[in-house]
């Protein structure tokens, strides 16, 4: 299996970074409970707080182009031929680093990491659920300068239980407008609307959709209405 040429669809930049990529830009030993939840775990916002120090690993433009090509590297162990990486630009923005300049680091490190380990590649840029809509979407612009040049499209990524895609259909109905390809992560946990608000409103995959489980009235309807792929862990 592991040599078999695979696609990885739905890979977190910041949830992907090597064990050994983070200690060195922490400066200490960082021990695998740190960045990994208890095989117990159900809870969405717990898993969550595991992406805080990776995300700090990741506020300059080396540490964003290491990571680039750190993470492909990593994929080339598993026979990966094409992947789209997902990150949140506006977590990295600091005051001498814009969102668009985090987005440009992080695809020449993906770019050495494509001539090297043969791997093609596309970045996803991330909207938060707790940022703000004016921030998301001056974030979202900035990648749609880039699309085409290692940006693929964007996404919605966070606490979906406390920020329903209801909240966000006008951010994103300007992003279809924009031209910008996008996909929602939706139905992760919460309410089977989210799904159906995210195909509404344009997006054409779904991350998780786990929600969806059990509605298959509402799979037909959206089916007729709007060709739509669920990418991402689904529970059984």
């Amino acid at each position: 299996i592991i040599k078999l040429p695979k696609v990885e669809l739905h890979c977190h930049l910041d949830g992907s970074l090597s064990q050994g990529f983070v200690e060195k830009r922490l400066g200490r030993p960082v021990g695998k409970e740190e960045l990994s939840v208890s095989d117990d775990c159900t809870s969405l916002a717990e898993y969550l707080e595991k992406f805080d120090m990776p995300c700090q690993c990741l506020k300059d433009e080396e540490a964003l182009e290491e990571a680039g090509y750190d993470v492909l590297k990593s994929m080339s162990r598993e026979h990966v031929c094409y992947a789209e990486i997902r990150f949140a630009p506006l977590f990295s923005e600091t005051e001498s680093m814009s969102c668009k300049k985090a987005m440009e680091a992080l695809i020449k490190g993906l770019e050495r990491g494509k001539q090297d380990f043969a791997i093609e590649y596309g970045v996803i840029a991330c909207a938060m659920r707790h940022i703000g809509e004016e921030e998301n979407w001056r974030m979202i612009r900035a990648a749609r300068e880039l699309l085409g040049s290692g940006v693929c499209g964007a996404d919605l990524a966070g606490a979906e239980a406390s920020y329903p895609m209801s909240q966000f259909m006008n951010l994103f109905e300007n992003t279809r407008k924009i031209g910008m390809p996008f996909t929602i992560h939706a139905g992760e946990c919460g309410s089977v609307d989210n799904i159906t608000d995210a195909v509404n409103v344009g997006a054409k995959r779904i991350g998780h959709g786990i929600a969806m489980r059990g509605h298959e009235d509402v799979i037909r309807e959206l089916a007729e209405k709007e060709p739509c792929v669920i990418v991402g862990r689904c529970a059984d």
